[in-house]
Formats: structure tokens, sequence, C-alpha cells
């Protein structure tokens, strides 16, 4: 037999209990808890762009996946291309590990 969810009710708690009716019967589920685990999603780096013409300023918002892979971007003004790699200390402490050094940090 199948449910059929007659209502959605709020209580003061903040959990949601929902009536369930089979046939004549109504039953009530136990509300669940809800993890949402807390970490950066996303960061954001500011470049300028190294053509002397342009020197724009570009805001860059990278994954994790994606400041891995990182080895430039693309000017928002003139459209080139800049080599570019990503800092240790532009990305949270919990990336650290996943982001390759570039030369200059490594000789440090």
């Amino acid at each position: 037999m199948a449910a059929v969810i007659l209502e959605v009710r709020r209580p003061l708690a903040g959990s949601i209990l929902y009536r369930i009716a089979r046939g004549t019967r109504a039953y009530r589920l136990k509300p669940m808890p809800l993890n949402f685990p807390r970490e950066v999603l996303l960061v954001e780096i500011e470049r300028y762009c190294s053509f002397r013409d342009c020197a724009a300023r570009n805001m860059i918002g990278l994954t994790k996946a994606e400041a891995i892979e990182y080895r430039g971007f693309d000017c928002s003004k003139c459209q080139r291309f800049n080599d570019d790699t990503i800092g240790i200390d532009a990305v949270p402490d919990s990336w650290a590990d996943a982001i390759p050094l570039n030369d200059s940090e490594s000789a440090n």
C-alpha cells in the first residue's frame, strides 16, 4: 500500500515530522538529524595580468580539484593566458598537502 503525505509540520524544536496516512491510521516518522560537514569548498585568489598594456586585476575562484591543477588564468580584460602557480599561503591548511609546491617555495 502506498503512503501519502498529508501535511508537513515544523515543531518548535526545528525537526520535521511527517504525518502519513495509511487507510485510516496516521503514523509519525522520527526526525532524522542532518549532518553538514564544514570544510572549505572554494578559495578566491587575486591575480594581475602580467602583460604591461593590460595589468588588469582578476579575481579567480578555485575548488580544491582546480587548485591542484592550477597553472594559470585567462585575463578577464585582454583574454590572454597568464602562466601562474598557486602558493601554499593562498589555500586553507587542510588543502596544503594536496597542492604541489612551485620552484620558489621548494627552494626555501
